[in-house]
């Protein structure tokens, strides 16, 4: 029996490296939490860290990302504010399985 071929993978139109389909992206899975729940205060041009801006290219988005995982974890009353809905755990896991697949774009 021949091994199954890997499954296919989506080139960005950046030339980044290709997106794993298997696994949690920025583009397909974060970025709609993100705009939904964050990008009244964090988006580009604002006073505020923008998403806009990740260091994907330098930078420690490691670090990053995990200091947003913090500000936004239920219960800890950072992220967002009071007067916006707070992420639900399912979209916080989405967050989290994104680190942990590699923060792909």
């Amino acid at each position: 029996l021949a091994a199954e071929p890997p499954p296919p993978t989506t080139a960005p139109a950046d030339g980044a490296d290709p997106v794993d389909p298997a696994k949690t992206a920025f583009q397909r899975d974060v970025r709609p939490i993100l705009q939904a729940k964050c990008d009244e205060c964090h988006h580009a041009g604002s006073p505020h860290t923008s998403f806009a801006s990740f260091p994907f290219n330098g930078g420690d988005m490691k670090t990053y990302v995990q200091t947003m995982l913090a500000a936004v974890k239920a219960g800890s009353n950072t992220m967002p504010p009071g007067f916006r809905d707070p992420l639900t755990p399912a979209e916080i896991a989405v967050l989290a399985k994104w680190a942990a697949d590699g923060l792909q774009r």
